[in-house]
């Protein structure tokens, strides 16, 4: 990127150097809104240990500022999010006095093109190739579980103290709540598998975990466990009774709430959230201070947020005109999705769908 004096080198992620390592785990430290998990180089390194195809651009400024942009190569050299969609949080990790450009980037990167569905919305150089952006709610524990709770019950939410009174009952009819906040105990994997499979099944969903590659994955994440990264498998018991497991992955001061999942014959206990609040009062003890809850729009997301990160949609193309009818169709897509002929217009809306996702 000759312009901005940057220099890009892509390598792959297997041939960072520690000292590269180092550095991109300082950056997520000195730069708050970089510290998901999701941007973090074990996370990089355990896709790539799973599945081919993860690389890292390093780039390298005049003033020795160094940053990551790591990414997964497709078919006709077009470039995905690491980790595809299982990644909450995409961005180049950079300093922001670090001068760069998307084009240029990706050019240099020697990428047709890249899409991207949850890249952070405030990196400057990429808002021109923004299709969409939308909110991910995050919970807010700078100040400590007990701060957290009264900020909801002050904003007009009674989720909290609903769950609290469901776990009071709980413990009344199956004995005391008891959390495991990681184990690998291979039944309470079992048990997370075969819940979130029923749960896809039961919403039409692909049910991706049956993948091997995402099996290898989570498997490696489970086994990071440092300061500055850990996978973390928890699991709620009520009494002897496994009552809910969630799959996430924190950094020093962030973790990302991944894959939940709860036992249906508790359901009126409400598990989920009983297991969501018993991690959250465990991690805030340990130096956390977001929880990141994942673009989407379940309503337990909108009663249990603080705040909220904006995200974007879109795509780097190489050839103009080609990112220019790869938006139109996008907005197609989200019109039909909103008409109220929604249901008549579902064919052509699928055949625009499978356009985008093949690059047109």
């Amino acid at each position: 990127m000759s312009h901005t004096g940057t220099k890009v080198s892509v390598v792959p992620v297997g041939d960072l150097s520690a000292d590269q390592l180092a550095r991109w785990s300082d950056l997520q430290a000195s730069v708050p809104v970089l510290d998901s998990p999701c941007l973090a180089p074990e996370f990089v390194r355990s896709v790539a240990g799973a599945r081919e195809g993860v690389e890292v651009a390093v780039l390298e400024d005049a003033a020795g500022r160094v940053g990551f942009f790591p990414f997964e190569r497709g078919r006709g050299n077009v470039g995905y999010p690491v980790g595809r969609s299982y990644s909450d949080f995409q961005a180049v990790i950079a300093d922001p006095a670090t001068e760069w450009d998307g084009l240029s980037l990706i050019r240099a990167c020697g990428l047709s093109a890249w899409r991207f569905d949850h890249l952070l919305a405030d990196q400057q150089p990429l808002r021109v190739f923004h299709w969409a952006e939308a909110p991910s709610p995050y919970v807010d524990l700078s100040d400590g579980f007990e701060a957290y709770r009264a900020e909801r019950k002050r904003a007009g939410s009674s989720e909290i103290e609903k769950t609290l009174y469901n776990a009071r009952k709980a413990e009344r009819r199956a004995g005391p709540l008891r959390l495991e906040l990681h184990t690998r105990d291979e039944r309470v994997m079992a048990a997370l598998l075969r819940w979130k499979g029923d749960q896809f099944r039961a919403s039409g969903q692909p049910n991706l975990l049956v993948l091997p590659w995402v099996a290898r994955m989570l498997n490696r994440v489970l086994d990071v466990q440092t300061d500055a990264f850990s996978g973390l498998l928890s699991a709620l018991y009520v009494g002897d009774t496994l009552a809910a497991v969630h799959l996430g992955m924190r950094s020093r001061t962030a973790l990302h709430y991944w894959l939940p999942a709860y036992n249906p014959d508790l359901a009126t206990l409400s598990p989920g959230q009983l297991c969501f609040l018993e991690i959250a009062k465990s991690v805030a003890a340990t130096g956390v201070r977001r929880i990141d809850l994942g673009k989407g729009p379940e309503p337990y997301k909108m009663r249990l947020m603080s705040g909220n990160i904006q995200v974007a949609e879109g795509a780097i193309h190489l050839r103009a005109h080609v990112g220019a009818v790869l938006r139109t169709q996008y907005r197609a897509v989200a019109w039909v999705r909103r008409s109220p002929l929604r249901h008549v217009l579902r064919a052509p809306g699928r055949w625009v769908r499978r356009v985008i996702a093949n690059g047109g």
